[in-house]
């Protein structure tokens, strides 16, 4: 069943997002990309197998951003200590 895209909006709390109405409802937040990638505009009718993919795909990146994030949040809170040098102090071994 095809619907209608009738609107599509920013969203002041997250900038890189877009809001997508279908037949005058709000539907799905999903990033600005995915707006252009899948060339989506007021006006165009989609099908429900472009609706399924496109929710797949934004659902891809948003696991992708919080990988991403996530590892930069644990590489910020590793720090190394200069007073806690992990190398051996002593004479190198001579075989």
């Amino acid at each position: 069943m095809k619907q209608k895209i009738t609107n599509i909006q920013a969203v002041p709390e997250l900038p890189s997002h877009q809001q997508l109405f279908l037949n005058g409802t709000p539907f799905v937040v999903i990033h600005t990309s995915l707006v252009e990638k899948f060339g989506l505009r007021i006006g165009l009718e989609i099908e429900a197998e472009i609706i399924e993919k496109l929710i797949a795909a934004d659902e891809v990146m948003r696991a992708k951003n919080y990988a991403l994030r996530s590892l930069r949040e644990e590489k910020d809170n590793t720090t190394v200590d200069v007073s806690e040098d992990p190398r051996p102090t002593g004479k190198p071994k001579i075989y």
